[in-house]
This record gives structure tokens, C-alpha cells and sequence, in this order.
């Protein structure tokens, strides 16, 4: 250490000697270093990528990845509205115009593929099936009547094979109530001038049945991998086709996004205003601290600089030796303006100290080496150290915080010793005599209590550790109020629609049908699937059902042309009709 410290002083005596040469080659590599910076630096905000690619689940992903490249950095487009048929229209019409869009490569519409148009009745238990084909059979006449005339008349016409129905008791009572019912809310929605339609799809489906007023489009952007939020440019385009297809809140429907390419945007756009706040506000605070104890601008001016220079240096070294910053290794900079400055504040304050001694500026600085080096140069050994235990860990997020923050005190380790001698040699501060400070600098007059105060503070705080817990889910360091956090808690509830799933590869389809029935069988696994799930059960039963709907239900759904009542005596004509019929449907007084 004695070695070293000679060395120190006798190198800041030759800056001292000539400092201007030392501040021009600083800033001259500062300058450097933030170009490199500003154009190759990289945030990362991928909470997968924050682990070691070497974990065994990161391989295994890696794989799946290989065999399914379209599962990528995916926007997942949630679309909902209270009207299933409405909502259905707009994600196919969103999904044709993306697909016609050179911000993306490729387009999935699921519930719009045209296999599961053609086949998705086998798809449905066959007891479901069979009561759709029963609810289906008794509206018969009602549909056939509206297909025919979709017009006042037409309505007039189901309400009078309705009303007949019911007066005969063919037709239950509360299948018809059900479908009044809903005209009904239609109508006075209508007359409050609010927007409302009524869904075919949800009324035929019976009383209580869940209505699908939820689709999603998975769409996999193009990335602009030269820009720090390389799906920005595709997300703005996803909304202006949305806007331009009028999914909106004032057309029924609303278009929330989410995936792993919005989560990393809106991650990004988040970190990046997070830590510019905190290194903001940090800074600040450091500045406050500087002018209470220091109480000179030239002295204050010094320190901060050389506080910026060696920050900027240290984000250069995380650049060119890691290529990025990850979201816990993003807060080193408040870390580095936290512990860097320490240095900068021991070596002004002895050379202020030898100062107002009335010492020269040479002198007082080696004085204040001689002073703080050895001391300076133990502590950032020690920081360094410390930071270095995060190295050796799978958590690739820690461990590169590590490596950068270890960096960072050895360069503000050197930059005190090195550029803030030349700028207060530069600067010549003013002398201000000891007997006339007050503050930070006088001695403490009851050290012991402090002491005690502090170990009964860290014994009180023991039962504490207790309630710590490891939250492992990367998950938890994004934002909970963002879009795409709400829209993924939201998919996240529904089991049909859940991102929680496990993806397994299996070398042939018989063994991945045996690895699933072993996984059912465990109580944590609700269902396993492979792509023998995809072949329906019970096709020949199904078939036949599908087969008797069709001949009596198809030519109902397919009249033949017949021209509407468009004319407004025919409207008028129809209106009376329909007052006549709902007029002797209803109770008389009494």
C-alpha cells in the first residue's frame, strides 16, 4: 500500500504541475466514449434474456424456438366488445389489412382460420352439440322467416310464427322471452341513444351462455433492429390500421395490445423514463450534499465533473464489453452517482483542509493524496469486490450489474485521482479558514451513542429477515399498470387463453401422446395437449348431427330472392302489423 501510495502523490504532483494537458485528453475520451455509447449501446428489456442461456430451460427454449420460429417476439392484438359478431368482424378485417402490411411478416387470426370455419362444430362435446342442433331445430321457423325478409315485414312475420308457437306450446316460453328480451334492450338502447345491436350468436346460444365478445390476432413484426425499440415503428402501425378499421370505444369495440414485443416497448419506454428520473433526482441530491459541505462553486463544479465524466465512461465500458443493458443492470448509474462521488468528496475536503491551512495548490493536493489515497484506493478495492459476487450466477442480469459497477468504481477511483487534481489545480479555489466552517466537518461529539444507536437499530431489525421473500418471477419488474401488463393479466385469467403453459418437444407424435397422457394424470397439470388433440372424438355421431341440421336448417338460411320492404309505405304497413301483433300478446288489464 505504501508503494502504491507514493506512486499516487508522486503522479498528482506532475498533474498538478501542468493540469491542462490531463482535462483536455479527458475530455477528449469522454467525448469519444459518449458517441460510441450513444450509438451502439443497447437496452434490453427481455426478462428472459436476464438468465444465463446456458440454464437448462433456456437451451430447451432455444429448441422450441428452432422448431416453431413464428412463437418470436409476437403483439398479441386483444380486441373486445359486447357484440360477439361485431368483435369477430373487426379482428378478421385487422387480421387481412396486417397481413397486407409490411411491418409484419406474419398474421394468425385463430378463430377466423378457415379449417375451423369449416370444421369447428366437430370440435364441440357431443352433448353440446346435440343440444345446439335441438335450440337450432326449434327456431327453424323463426330463422327462415327473418333470412327471408330481414326487414320489418320479416320481423313481422317471426313475431307472428312466435306468438303462434307459444299459443300452441310449441315453443317454450322462456326461449321466446329470451329473445323479446334481447330485441327489447336493442330497441331502447336505441331510443337512449346508445349504440346497441343484438347478437344472433349469443341469443340462439340459450339463456346463461357465456358470450365469446373476446378475439385476439397474433401478428409477428418486422423488427428494426437499428433502433433501441426495434417494434415501435410496427405497434404504431397495428394501431393505425385499428383506428382506420374504427376499432374504437365509440364503435362498441376495444383493441388492447400485449406480447412479448410490447412488453419489451413499453418496458423499455418505462425504464428509460425511470432511470432518467432517478439519476436526475440522485444527482440533485448529490449537488445538495456538495453545497452543504463544501460550500465553494469551483469546488462543487470540479466534483460533479469529473462525477459525469466517469459515469459516461462507465456506460462506455458496459458498450464495448457487454453490448447492453439489461433491467437491473440499467441502475448502475444511480449506483455509480451514489458511490462515486464518495471519492471525489474525501479528496476535496483534505485538500480544502490544506487549503485554508495556507498551503499552496501543488502542495495541498499531494497533502490530500498522501492523505486519502491509500484509504480511496481500499475502498474501491473492496466496492469492487463486493460487486463482483454477483458474477458468478445464472441471473445474467445480476451478473452483468456486477461487472459494470466493479468498472465503474476503478474508473471513479481513477478519475478522482487523476482528472479532479487537474481541475482543482485549474480552478485555484478560493481559500476559506477552518475556524469559520460549520457542519459536516466538525467532530462528532458522542460517537459511542451513534454506535449504539446503529447496532440496536440493525438487532431490532433481525426479526424483519424473516418476511423476505424471493420473488421469482421477472414478470414482477414490469410495470402492473401498463397496457400490456392489464391485457396479459387479463388473457392470463381465462384458461382458454392463458400464457401459461408449459412447451414440451418430443421426437415422434406416439411418444408425445404418451408424455401427455403421463402429464394429465398429475394433479398440477390441467391439460395436455399434442396434435392428436386436434382430431375430433366421436366424428361419425357428430357427423350425423352436423348432417340432419344441414337439410332441415340449410334451405331456411338460403331462401330464395325476395325483395325487402324498402319503401316507406311498406315500413309503415309492417309497423302497424307489428303494434297489432304486440298489442294482443299483451296481458289486458287485470
Amino acid at each position: 500500500m505504501k508503494r502504491l501510495l507514493h506512486v499516487l502523490v508522486w503522479s498528482v504532483d506532475r498533474i498538478a504541475a501542468r493540469p491542462l494537458p490531463y482535462v483536455a485528453i479527458s475530455m477528449v475520451v469522454t467525448a469519444a466514449a459518449l458517441v460510441v455509447t450513444l450509438q451502439h449501446l443497447r437496452i434490453d428489456t427481455s426478462t428472459t434474456e436476464m438468465i444465463s442461456p446456458e440454464v437448462p430451460f433456456r437451451r430447451n427454449q432455444a429448441a422450441f424456438q428452432r422448431a416453431f420460429p413464428e412463437f418470436g417476439d409476437t403483439i398479441v392484438a386483444v380486441i373486445e366488445g359486447p357484440l360477439p359478431e361485431r368483435v369477430d368482424q373487426a379482428a378478421s378485417a385487422l387480421a387481412d389489412q396486417l397481413r397486407a402490411s409490411d411491418h409484419f411478416t406474419a398474421v394468425d387470426y385463430p378463430a377466423g382460420d378457415p379449417f375451423f370455419g369449416r370444421n369447428g362444430l366437430l370440435y364441440l362435446p357431443l352433448d353440446e352439440l346435440a343440444a345446439l342442433t335441438d335450440r337450432l331445430a326449434a327456431a327453424q321457423p323463426l330463422l327462415a322467416a327473418l333470412a327471408a325478409d330481414p326487414s320489418l315485414r320479416g320481423l313481422a312475420e317471426f313475431l307472428s310464427l312466435a306468438f303462434g308457437y307459444q299459443t300452441t306450446g310449441s315453443e317454450p316460453v322462456s326461449e321466446l322471452d329470451g329473445m323479446l328480451g334481447a330485441m327489447a334492450r336493442v330497441v331502447e338502447a336505441q331510443l337512449a341513444g346508445q349504440l346497441g345491436e343484438l347478437s344472433w350468436q349469443s341469443t340462439l346460444a340459450g339463456e346463461g351462455a357465456a358470450s365469446p365478445s373476446r378475439e385476439v390476432v397474433i401478428a409477428q413484426p418486422r423488427l428494426d433492429h437499428g433502433s433501441m425499440a426495434p417494434a415501435t415503428t410496427a405497434i404504431a402501425a397495428l394501431r393505425a390500421e385499428a383506428a382506420h378499421l374504427g376499432i374504437a370505444p365509440e364503435h362498441g369495440l376495444r383493441l388492447n395490445l400485449t406480447g412479448a414485443a410490447v412488453l419489451d416497448t413499453e418496458e423499455l419506454e418505462s425504464v428509460g423514463s425511470g432511470a432518467l428520473l432517478a439519476s436526475v433526482l440522485t444527482t440533485l441530491a448529490v449537488a445538495a450534499l456538495l453545497v452543504w459541505g463544501l460550500r465553494s462553486l469551483r469546488l462543487i463544479a470540479a466534483t460533479l465533473l469529473t462525477l459525469a465524466v466517469g459515469l459516461i465512461l462507465t456506460a462506455c465500458f458496459a458498450t464495448l464489453s457487454i453490448g447492453r443493458l439489461n433491467l437491473i443492470s440499467i441502475t448502475f448509474a444511480v449506483l455509480f452517482v451514489g458511490l462515486g462521488v464518495d471519492f471525489g468528496i474525501h479528496l476535496v475536503l483534505r485538500f480544502q483542509e490544506a487549503l485554508a491551512a495556507e498551503v499552496r495548490e501543488r502542495a495541498a493536493l499531494r497533502a490530500a493524496t498522501a492523505g486519502v489515497g491509500g484509504p480511496l484506493s481500499l475502498s474501491a478495492l473492496c466496492a469492487g469486490c463486493g460487486f463482483l459476487a454477483f458474477v458468478p450466477t445464472d441471473y445474467q442480469g445480476l451478473a452483468e450489474l456486477g461487472i459494470i459497477s466493479t468498472a465503474g468504481m476503478a474508473i471513479a477511483w481513477l478519475a478522482s485521482l487523476t482528472l479532479l487534481p487537474a481541475l482543482l489545480a485549474m480552478l485555484r479555489p478560493q481559500l476559506q479558514p477552518v475556524e469559520r466552517r460549520r457542519g459536516p466537518q466538525r467532530r462528532l461529539r458522542r460517537p459511542g451513542l451513534v454506535v449504539i444507536i446503529a447496532a440496536l437499530a440493525g438487532v431490532a431489525s433481525l426479526p424483519a429477515l424473516s418476511a423476505v421473500r424471493f420473488d421469482f418471477n421477472p414478470l414482477h419488474l414490469k410495470d402492473p399498470e401498463s397496457e400490456s401488463m392489464r391485457t396479459f393479466a387479463g388473457l392470463a385469467a381465462d384458461p382458454a387463453t392463458s400464457p401459461h403453459v408449459i412447451d414440451v418437444l418430443a421426437p415422434s407424435l406416439e411418444q408425445a401422446d404418451a408424455l401427455a397422457a403421463r402429464l394429465e394424470a398429475l394433479g398440477e397439470i390441467g391439460e395436455a395437449l399434442t396434435l392428436s388433440s386436434f382430431v375430433p372424438e366421436a366424428q361419425d355421431e357428430k357427423l350425423e348431427l352436423i348432417e340432419s341440421l344441414a337439410f332441415y336448417l340449410g334451405p331456411a338460411l338460403a331462401p330464395p330472392d325476395r325483395t325487402a320492404s324498402s319503401t316507406a309505405q311498406a315500413r309503415r304497413a309492417a309497423l302497424a302489423e307489428l303494434r297489432a301483433l304486440l298489442a294482443d300478446a299483451s296481458p289486458g288489464p287485470g
